[in-house]
């Protein structure tokens, strides 16, 4: 460092460091979700942030979640002031938060971190640091505008074949990842890359999906409850075996208007009434957390969910509208920490 140059400092990101956080700017390209939710993370002591400051002022921040359990370690929200940037800060920060995870996560086993088509010319270079894709995901970013929702049960869909979508419970979810036969069919890579968030299906993450603002959502073949209703009806050993279609749900408001999204699971050869089904549901959720507000519906589909259902049925919702310059793919990378070198607590 010159002279010339001001000193760089880096330390534990605070609560009353919000305002400074806030003014380095939004990325995401208006999903940015910091803005409503680090106070929340900030104090989960599964997230790990850190700032680096010049003379009182935040010029950058980076921050780590760790899941499964313990095992699995996330780098997000990564930003630099654009005054500061090509000074080396983003690597810096990067490093700091590799040193906290050493110090401070010994059982972490596993380092993630998700992508889009945009960056996969990287690939090598990813590589060449241990990582490897494991994970890829179509997505639709959508602006959704309450004045165009239509009624979606009278439009778009069978009505003879409508499928019923029921809320799940955090048991219910237990019961899915739990039934190996059927787990298997819904996730083939036994992960769920839940908006940019990778989970393996273990109890431990149950709580993450299920926090405030998100939840689950199924629809069945085949199966009949024996009660009149099923709204309130929880899986059971039998009706665990006839899921068709699992969505996962999460939304928050940004300064633009809402985010909602919906992540979609589905076994092979699922009719589009499933999806159909799924989005009503959703639709019902969000407007029941932003009534007759605008916003995003993104909706990230499992291979087994094909993109021509998702992209009907977002059109009989009214959305045709897609955000500009938005990603299509997200890709999951994962490296072995042991087999890099790291030391890894038993």
């Amino acid at each position: 460092m010159s002279a010339s140059e001001p000193e760089i400092t880096y330390r534990t990101a605070l609560l009353s460091d919000y305002d400074g956080v806030m003014a380095l700017g939004s990325i995401y390209g208006g999903r940015d979700y910091l803005w409503s939710l680090y106070k929340q993370l900030i104090t989960d002591p599964d997230k790990y942030g850190i700032v680096a400051v010049v003379d009182d002022t935040i010029v950058g921040f980076y921050m780590t979640s760790t899941f499964d359990g313990g095992r699995t370690v996330l780098k997000r929200s990564g930003r630099v002031s654009e005054q500061f940037r090509g000074r080396g800060i983003f690597h810096r920060l990067e490093a700091e938060l590799d040193k906290h995870t050493l110090q401070h996560r010994p059982r972490a086993m596993y380092d993630t971190f998700a992508n889009t088509e945009r960056e996969e010319h990287l690939g090598g270079k990813f590589l060449e640091m241990g990582f490897k894709e494991v994970y890829r995901k179509g997505m639709f970013h959508m602006i959704f505008k309450f004045s165009n929702l239509p009624p979606l049960g009278l439009n778009g869909g069978d009505n003879k074949q409508m499928k019923n979508a029921t809320e799940l419970t955090r048991d219910d979810v237990k019961l899915i990842f739990r039934t190996e036969d059927v787990s298997r069919q819904l996730f083939p890579s036994q992960r769920l890359l839940n908006c940019y968030m990778c989970y393996r299906l273990v109890d431990d993450n149950i709580p993450y999906m299920f926090c405030e603002r998100g939840g689950a959502v199924c629809t069945l073949q085949d199966f009949q409850y024996s009660s009149s209703s099923s709204s309130s009806q929880k899986l059971d050993n039998d009706s665990v075996r006839h899921i068709a279609m699992v969505t996962f749900y999460y939304c928050y408001p940004t300064p633009t208007g809402f985010l909602y999204y919906l992540d979609a699971y589905a076994v092979k050869g699922v009719s589009r009434d499933h999806f159909h089904a799924h989005l009503k549901k959703n639709l019902e959720i969000l407007q029941h957390y932003f009534p007759k507000q605008d916003g995003v519906v993104t909706v990230a589909y499992d291979g087994n969910v094909p993109m021509e259902h998702v992209a009907s049925c977002l059109e009989d919702a009214g959305m045709t509208e897609h955000m500009k310059d938005q990603e299509r793919v997200q890709i999951l990378y994962e490296r072995d920490r042991a087999a890099c070198g790291f030391p890894v607590e038993k």
